[in-house]
């Protein structure tokens, strides 16, 4: 139950579930795609990049992926993590400093909730609120209070209260406190923990000004936060545009200019941005010397839209490349594509996106430094409680509407109240938990914290479920 609780908010966009009787849509089948010297790609093969996207071997019952610098990170369904390809600083986890193309356990974690990569370090978020590191350590960005690298986790140190979200920059990493206050550690000397100094910590300090936060994000030496009000903020290294406010470096969050509201999530590239809308379209600003702005025309330190793109759900940033996932479950690429990152069958790059080749019904995607990886879905069989699991994972990761904390959980609450009803059998009331759990959605709805497009997946499938439980009465 402690794991069900959490919130997790690192996954800009939701995992999309369908019920069919007894027969529900489950996230497990990992594909990826681009530069694979180190094995990222995890297809236990030869090593070798590939420009249309390959299923990543040994791994299934996957819940959430997210990408590193030359390596990959995986959630499982019961709480572990596995991970795969580059490991000289031990940023897989496993107590080793030898690279592997098939992933292995990340030792020691379990009844974790979301991962993040930074470059070569990686995090873990707990379902009790804790964060836990591994990898590359030489500014702290472990957090762990020492400077030395650890190819095993280790848990962060000086965070009091409850994280609800993480995220890995190039050398540094970020945490969301459930208060909407934001905590960040590790390198510093471009401002990039934004606590209006640029020395470096081995240790979380908060970050100046920051209330109301939602969602963080992390690029290469800057970062990003997306408030309540809808507004993005960012602070750190500002050479290409990335902040989306002039062109000076600032230590402390500053806001993105021509975003006045409505965004529903961020992501952080290597020396670029991205923000989403909540019409599903997509903006991005900072760098574009590869054409990772995905516009013809414009870059630089103001948002553009990014060219042709709607019905977007998540979004990610790769160093020179960008994706997004469509909410009908196709996923488009642009920026380089020198590594075959944007997965279309070629190596040429583009600045308007590309659909990446054969990818249909996937859940969420991620990006490494020069690969990209993808999430699908394959049908399983379930029984109700594993469904009513799975919407708490689905409602979780849910960032269509701008949910604050307390909203998203009264919503999990009904979740978990049912989830009691049916282990004593009484599937009447596990039934009411759920409607109620309904209505909860519907007043979101109508009280425009969300849209009705955004909610229809998670009344489908809480429908579906009490259609099972009724056919069980």
């Amino acid at each position: 139950m402690d794991r069900a609780r959490s919130i997790v908010l690192f996954f800009s966009g939701f995992f999309l579930f369908c019920f069919s009787s007894q027969v529900v849509w489950s996230q497990d089948i990992v594909s990826a795609w681009g530069r694979n010297d180190f094995g990222q790609l995890g297809d236990g093969g030869t090593f070798t990049t590939t420009n249309t996207p390959v299923p990543v071997s040994g791994v299934v019952d996957v819940t959430a992926i997210a990408g590193g610098g030359l390596y990959s990170l995986a959630l499982k369904g019961d709480g572990t993590i596995w991970a795969w390809g580059l490991n000289n600083y031990g940023q897989l986890g496993n107590t080793t400093v030898t690279r592997t193309n098939t992933p292995l356990q990340v030792i020691g974690l379990t009844n974790m909730t979301a991962i993040a990569g930074g470059f070569d370090h990686g995090l873990a978020l707990q379902s009790n609120g804790t964060v836990w590191a591994w990898g590359r350590n030489d500014f702290g960005q472990l957090g762990d209070g020492t400077n030395n690298p650890i190819s095993g986790p280790v848990p962060v140190s000086g965070i009091n209260g409850i994280i609800t979200a993480i995220a890995g920059g190039g050398l540094h990493s970020l945490a969301l406190q459930s208060n909407g206050t934001v905590w960040a550690w590790g390198y510093n000397g471009l401002g990039q923990l934004g606590n209006s100094t640029n020395t470096s910590s081995n240790t979380p300090v908060q970050v100046s000004g920051l209330t109301g936060v939602i969602a963080i994000a992390g690029g290469y030496f800057h970062s990003l936060a997306l408030k309540s009000d809808g507004t993005v903020w960012a602070w750190g290294w500002n050479f290409y545009g990335q902040l989306g406010n002039g062109f000076s470096d600032t230590n402390t969050p500053v806001p993105v200019s021509g975003i006045s509201g409505g965004i529903t999530a961020i992501a952080g590239g290597g020396s670029h941005s991205l923000a989403l809308s909540g019409n599903g379209t997509v903006w991005a600003w900072g760098s574009n010397e590869r054409g990772q702005l995905g516009n013809a025309f414009f870059g630089g330190n103001t948002p553009v839209p990014v060219s042709g793109l709607t019905g977007v759900s998540v979004i990610r940033g790769g160093e020179f490349h960008s994706l997004a996932l469509k909410s009908e479950g196709t996923v488009w690429a642009w920026g380089s594509n020198d590594r075959g990152q944007l997965g279309d069958g070629t190596y040429t790059s583009t600045n308007t996106p590309v659909p990446v080749s054969g990818l249909t019904g996937q859940a969420t995607i991620a990006s490494g430094e020069h690969h990209s990886l993808a999430l699908a879905l394959s049908q399983a069989q379930v029984t109700p409680a594993q469904a009513i699991n799975n919407l708490i994972v689905q409602v979780n990761n849910w960032s269509l509407g701008v949910l604050r904390p307390g909203q998203t959980r009264s919503l999990t609450a009904k979740l978990e109240e049912a989830l009691e009803y049916l282990q004593t059998g009484n599937e009447a009331d596990a039934i009411s938990a759920l409607q109620a759990f309904e209505n909860n959605v519907r007043g979101l709805v109508s009280g425009r914290r969300v849209t009705a497009t955004a909610a229809a997946p998670l009344l489908s499938a809480a429908d579906n479920i009490i259609a099972m439980l009724i056919a069980m009465l």
